[in-house]
């Protein structure tokens, strides 16, 4: 059966829930589609959590990744599923020595333990979805062990980030640098960071995609 394409390089009208419309062209006879990224965020999908304000950053909690007490953790209850689609960490004020940033994945919920609580955001406030997804910080005592887990970032420096020419920006974003993994619930997102002189500065930002489970399979 042939499928109609429309060319369209003005305005495109909106359709509504549950409406039918022909799929667009450009003028060079190109399917026109919105990056799926961008439609979860159209959503309210997307969710940001966020460390360091402004000008203001957070001092590592110690010299190296450790593995029960990450920086940063997102946790997933039963019922909903999330893709991490973008890790961002920018060292400052580090002096010398090796800097790591880590991200894992596991099949349970590590717990809130004696962390604290940060307020994930809408990448889309005013579609007024919220997140079912819980985020702590700075586990300063041991977490509950993950379940089977898998680390699927890991990126450094073994020198100055200060100093000029040095790196101090650490990206990771799905499709660009690997598959995003699907952790669902109960599950956790776990973001560590480390690095060698006491007082070193970092800012970090996660966003994921968020779903009911029974929206996926």
């Amino acid at each position: 059966m042939a499928v109609d394409f429309v060319v369209r390089s003005d305005t495109v009208p909106a359709g509504t829930a549950g409406s039918t419309a022909s799929a667009r062209l450009n003028k060079r006879q190109e399917i026109v589609a919105m990056p799926w990224d961008m439609s979860l965020a159209v959503e309210g999908r997307l969710f940001v959590a966020n460390r360091g304000t402004i000008t203001t950053g957070i001092i590592l909690l110690s010299a190296e990744a450790t593995n029960l007490r990450p920086d940063m953790v997102v946790r997933v209850p039963s019922g909903t599923t999330i893709f991490p689609l973008y890790i961002v960490t920018h060292f400052e004020a580090s002096g010398a020595g090796v800097h790591d940033v880590m991200a894992r994945g596991c099949s349970n919920d590590v717990g809130a333990g004696t962390s604290t609580a940060v307020t994930p955001v809408s990448m889309s406030p005013a579609q007024g979805r919220g997140t079912a997804c819980i985020v702590a910080r700075d586990y300063t005592a041991d977490c509950t062990a993950p379940t089977s887990p898998f680390e699927f970032y890991r990126d450094g420096y073994p020198t100055d980030p200060d100093v000029a020419g040095s790196v101090s920006r650490f990206t990771w974003s799905y499709g660009k640098d690997g598959p995003a993994p699907a952790l669902r619930g109960p599950a956790s997102l776990m973001y560590h960071t480390g690095g060698t002189i006491a007082g070193s500065l970092y800012f970090a930002s996660i966003v994921w995609a968020e779903f009911l489970t029974s929206e996926l399979v």
